[in-house]
């Protein structure tokens, strides 16, 4: 019931974010709109269609408040999946997997992307390179030059068997000069100049080299 309640408020996120753009963009057509004629025809036209720049805007401080205000600093520790902290996560996540489809993967690769990161509480050098999303920010710690293109992820959801699953956090350290193209498991230390082929896992809690 209560992940039913947090879909109903990333609904509503996402539509209020809407609402700025689409006043912003009623603006600038009022007020910028030009008449052209074409074949003898009058058309109504902008030049400055920024409807869809507002809505990126609006909708990527909507989560960075959220993720600050449900759930503050990202920790390592270990959480119960049937629990309040995991339905935080839970509700974080989804609104941070929203905007990695709308708006992530259209900035992912500027240094617009690597300031959102940063706001979010991640520890991101600016010559990093970003062709992969991260989450769980503030475990996140990747240096000088180190190209990423693999998505990182700090969490692990332990044995389902179990009466009581459990989620984990820990930290991922890439240092300077890394290629990252395949995955990183949580608790991984990469070292310096560190080559993660496509295809290849490092387990968690490793130390490369």
């Amino acid at each position: 019931m209560l992940q039913i309640l947090g879909v109903l408020m990333l609904v509503l996120f996402v539509g209020l974010s809407i609402v700025p753009a689409f006043f912003f963009e009623s603006i600038i057509r009022r007020e910028l709109s030009q008449e052209v004629k074409i074949y003898g025809r009058s058309v109504s036209w902008s030049s400055i269609p920024l409807g869809l720049p507002v809505f990126m805007l609006t909708f990527s401080l909507v989560v960075l408040i959220t993720k600050w205000a449900v759930v503050g600093r990202y920790r390592e520790m270990h959480i119960d999946v049937y629990s309040w902290s995991y339905l935080r996560w839970w509700f974080v996540d989804r609104c941070v997997h929203t905007w990695e489809f709308l708006v992530g993967k259209f900035i992912i690769k500027t240094k617009i992307g690597w300031l959102f990161y940063t706001l979010m509480g991640a520890k991101i050098h600016p010559t990093a390179q970003l062709d992969a999303m991260v989450r769980e920010f503030d475990l996140v710690d990747i240096k000088a030059n180190t190209t990423i293109k693999h998505e990182v992820r700090c969490r692990r959801f332990g044995m389902w068997k179990d009466d009581r699953p459990t989620l984990r956090f820990r930290n991922i350290k890439i240092g300077t000069c890394c290629s990252i193209e395949g995955m990183v498991s949580v608790g991984a230390n990469i070292g310096d100049s560190c080559l993660v082929p496509k295809l290849s896992v490092v387990a968690e809690g490793a130390q490369v080299p």
